[in-house]
């Protein structure tokens, strides 16, 4: 019982390092839904799953704030260009 209360300590650790892809308060998508809006909360697993609860806006002439959702990390977008490492566009340099 020791050595698993070790090795969770050390998972635990570990999990503690862990870096977010998206911070409070960024405007994401997600890409299987359409669903975007605000980051604000997010949720570190011991498993390893990353999620973040994403607050939609409010509806023109609405008088209740829309419910708020939970999303993996990997379904989420912010938009911004993705480097794969392909062919990338560029212009030359001139004299």
């Amino acid at each position: 019982m020791r050595e698993l209360d070790e090795q969770l300590n050390i998972l635990i650790l570990k999990k503690e390092k862990a870096v977010f892809k998206f911070g409070m308060g960024a405007k994401v998508k997600d890409q299987i839904t359409g669903f975007e809006g605000i980051v604000v909360a997010r949720a570190d697993y011991m498993t390893g799953c990353r999620q973040y609860c994403i607050q939609p806006k409010m509806r023109k002439g609405g008088n209740e704030y829309p419910k708020a959702h939970w999303f993996d990390e990997d379904r989420l977008h912010d938009g911004k260009p993705k480097n794969n490492g392909g062919p990338q566009s560029f212009s030359a340099p001139t004299k």
